[in-house]
């Protein structure tokens, strides 16, 4: 009786290395990412920063689903790694807000939201507004005010100008 208790416990052992050996080796690649946009940020290589935070953002949909699949096997292990990915989401986001603050041109093309305070605001030609911040352009429908809010579109080129049409 005693043996197969033991070799049931071994067997159940295995099973859980099987999934927490992995997770732990993404935990770890996602701090070495962590590590590298350190040198990459007092460089000021916002590209290597933004590198680094779209594989930090790989590397945490796979633990995801790793650790949603099968860390039941280990509850505690479960707990643990949903608490670290909740946490590595929230670096790589800020992360990622701290590139756009820097440069935001790396930004172009995609989809993003910020915080925005305008500095200026002009009208268009054609009625609608156009809000500055120095780096970013954002355009409106009606006046937006010179207080702190809320965007989300993509980002464009546009000239020179870094914009957001949020007419649409």
């Amino acid at each position: 009786m005693v043996k197969k208790v033991l070799k049931g416990l071994i067997a159940y052992m295995a099973l859980v290395g099987l999934v927490t050996f992995p997770l732990f080796i993404m935990e770890e690649s996602h701090q070495c990412l962590t590590f590298g946009t350190w040198p990459a940020q007092d460089a000021k290589r916002w590209d290597l920063v933004m590198t680094g935070t779209s594989m930090m953002e790989k590397n945490l949909i796979i633990m995801d689903r790793v650790n949603t699949y099968f860390g039941w096997i280990q509850p505690l292990a479960w707990l643990s790694y949903r608490a670290y990915h909740e946490s590595a989401e929230f670096y790589t986001e800020a992360l990622r807000a701290k590139v756009f603050a820097y440069a935001p041109e790396l930004f172009v093309g995609k989809h993003v939201e910020f915080r925005f305070k305008p500095n200026s605001i002009s009208t268009l030609k054609d009625g609608s507004y156009a809000a500055s911040n120095g780096n970013v352009r954002v355009l409106y429908g009606s006046p937006p005010g010179m207080v702190m809010q809320d965007v989300k579109g993509v980002l464009m080129q546009d000239g020179n100008l870094l914009t957001i049409d949020t007419r649409k």
